[in-house]
């Protein structure tokens, strides 16, 4: 009798809980549930609810998938995450492997995602969209091409893809002989997935930062110019547009192409102005520096100037200018801006200098 009275009263407790219109609903029932207080955004109630549809089938993979599918709809990863673990202890699959480690990949947990998803590559799963992922998350922790060596292949060209390497280059060795990356590296699986139809805009964009840390631009650029119509699509989210134009950017930049570079990275700003303090200050100091380097006097005082409309203060900017004014022959500009690189805050660190420039030019 005392343990009737126990479980009744229990009972009672997880009832209470639990919100009062799911008590005496069908399983069917709580999942719309737990979708439409998801929507709602609220996720406390919704674990209540998926918790309950849980302990009705506590043992269940297909429960725990089920529930996954709901909360990641919702961006909710890490209740995705945890029914998907579950889900793994009661019926592991390679695909249960996949799903998390595509979750802790957009979660930005790439050692951890590495775990699940080379798992699944072990256990056979093929599908282009795994490829994908350990692409990515191999780049992401500084894998791009791995431990690179050089092999007998009678027969091949670079950019060949076997089972085991993806071809670099000929190695310049020993005729048949290549340089080649494995596969686990992000050159491999980041090539293999595009060669299988992957057209991701991050996929793309992530191969082209491989090939650009490597120092090869004009790949990088290739690839940039193959998802360019990706760009214009508004079908992805418009950070992720901006973050694929400043990695084409950065290809121009590293094939010294200046103008291209700065109006791609203007693309950029237009797609998230909020960053546009982050990158259009340094994008113009940049320029402005390879056209010093070339001796471009012109296009090194113009981007000098664009900078200094984004970073007025900026004492050494002022001073830059000032010096180039005067190797111009304009005194009266070149006063202006060695004043104000001192009139900076903080001052500069060359004011002597800046003062006898200062008396010089005043004095004529």
């Amino acid at each position: 009798m005392f343990i009737r009275f126990l479980v009744i009263a229990i009972t009672a407790v997880v009832a209470a809980d639990e919100p009062a219109d799911s008590v005496h609903m069908s399983v069917e029932g709580m999942y719309k549930r737990v979708e439409s207080l998801l929507a709602e955004e609220k996720s406390t109630e919704a674990n209540t609810i998926a918790t309950r549809i849980v302990r009705s089938n506590p043992r269940s993979a297909i429960t725990h998938r089920k529930l996954a599918g709901i909360f990641e709809k919702h961006k909710q990863h890490d209740p995705a995450i945890k029914h998907l673990r579950k889900a793994l202890a009661f019926d592991p699959t390679p695909e249960d492997h996949f799903h998390i480690g595509r979750l802790l990949v957009a979660e930005g947990r790439h050692s951890m995602a590495l775990e699940h998803l080379e798992q699944a590559d072990d256990l056979g799963l093929t599908d282009s969209q795994l490829n994908a992922e350990l692409g990515l998350a191999y780049a992401r922790i500084g894998r791009d091409f791995g431990r690179v060596r050089t092999v007998d292949i009678s027969e091949g060209e670079p950019g060949e893809i076997t089972s085991e390497w993806y071809l670099i280059k000929r190695s310049g060795v020993v005729i048949g002989t290549f340089d080649v990356a494995p596969r686990k590296s992000a050159v491999y699986q980041l090539e293999v997935a595009r060669s299988r139809g992957v057209d991701r805009i991050d996929v793309n964009s992530e191969l082209a930062k491989v090939w650009m840390r490597r120092g090869n631009f004009n790949r990088a650029q290739a690839i940039c110019l193959q998802f360019k119509s990706q760009l214009e699509d508004e079908n992805n989210a418009p950070t992720t547009r901006a973050d694929a134009y400043m990695v084409f950017a950065e290809t121009a930049y590293g094939l010294d192409d200046m103008e291209r570079y700065v109006t791609l990275v203007k693309q950029a700003t237009k797609l998230d102005p909020t960053r546009a303090n982050t990158w259009l200050a340094p994008t113009y100091r940049k320029a402005a520096n390879r056209f010093k380097q070339r001796g471009d006097l012109t296009h090194y005082t113009f981007y000098l100037k664009a900078f200094l409309a984004e970073r007025p203060e900026d004492a050494e900017a002022h001073y830059d200018l000032g010096i180039a004014y005067l190797e111009a022959g304009k005194s009266d500009l070149a006063a202006q801006h060695l004043q104000a690189s001192l009139d900076a805050p903080g001052g500069h660190a060359r004011r002597n200098k800046i003062l006898e420039l200062l008396n010089t030019i005043h004095s004529r």
